[in-house]
């Protein structure tokens, strides 16, 4: 990240370390998001006039990748599902209690659940599926979609989103 500024490094370095790209070109830099159509792609200036606001354009635009959600749905019989609830729980207790995830629960009727995870790191949330005991042990199937929290309540504001017309 050579000749990027410092406040803008701050910004960027995060991003990287959560699977963003950063593709270097002359004068100026592109950051591309983990999501698998790469729904948001922010050019990062060379030499800006103000590097702080720049920075914060960054952070801001990059905060527009859309969040994971999870649904996973039961592949076994519900006795097999309850033999491993207690370790699913705490699984989800770990993920939530790290700030992984957002929120869980289950489906009703009983055949699944959902977790809002947070984050732009697509792989991310997928490896971390794949050590839930439910998945472990064959008992459910994941799929993962990724939305845009525009709309939110007040305690959750932090991960309101912005649509890109």
């Amino acid at each position: 990240m050579a000749g990027i500024a410092k406040e803008m490094r701050e910004v960027i370095e995060p991003l990287l370390r959560q699977g963003w790209t950063l593709r270097q070109g002359g004068h100026k830099a592109r950051l591309h998001c983990p999501c698998e159509n790469h729904c948001t792609t922010l050019p990062v200036p060379g030499t800006p006039r103000s590097p702080g606001n720049a920075a914060k354009r960054i952070g801001r635009e990059a905060a527009r990748c859309p969040l994971p959600a999870g649904r996973l749905t039961y592949i076994a019989p519900i006795e097999r599902i309850d033999a491993a609830l207690a370790d699913h729980r705490a699984w989800l207790d770990r993920y939530c209690t790290e700030g992984t995830f957002l929120a869980s629960g289950g489906k009703v009727p009983r055949e699944g659940g959902i977790i809002i995870a947070t984050g732009d790191d697509r792989a991310r949330i997928e490896e971390v599926v794949k050590s839930d005991p439910f998945s472990v042990a064959g008992l459910a199937r994941y799929s993962i979609t990724e939305f845009l929290a525009t709309k939110t309540a007040p305690p959750l504001e932090p991960y309101r989103q912005q649509l890109s017309l």
